[in-house]
């Protein structure tokens, strides 16, 4: 839990769209944000139609790397099974950066 704690907060301070990290042993949460020093939600609370798009591109673009986190809003929960390895941790931990960074060019345009 606190190697994934360490790795997600480094993650934060290399995305923009990371608002915040909370982490609870292997359950972690990352709050994605338009703008970090604001805390604009990338998308908003009870959004629906156009508003909630980003959360399904997002969702896609970790399914198509093989990695399952149901985004909920503003929302990516972070929740390996209790048996991963260090490797495996590090494979998804690299998807969800790929995809963090795939992001911070959608929050520039």
């Amino acid at each position: 839990g606190k190697y994934l704690e360490i790795e997600l907060q480094r993650l934060q301070q290399r995305h923009a769209c990371v608002g915040d990290v909370r982490c609870k042993g292997l359950f972690a949460c990352m709050e994605l944000v338009k703008n970090r020093r604001t805390r604009q939600p990338l998308v908003p609370y009870n959004a629906t139609g156009e508003a909630a798009k980003p959360t399904g591109q997002i969702s896609r673009m970790l399914m198509s790397r093989g990695v399952y986190a149901p985004l909920r809003w503003m929302f990516l929960p972070i929740s390996p099974p209790l048996c991963i390895d260090e490797d495996q941790l590090n494979k998804g931990i690299c998807v969800v950066d790929e995809v963090l960074g795939e992001v911070d060019a959608m929050i520039d345009e």
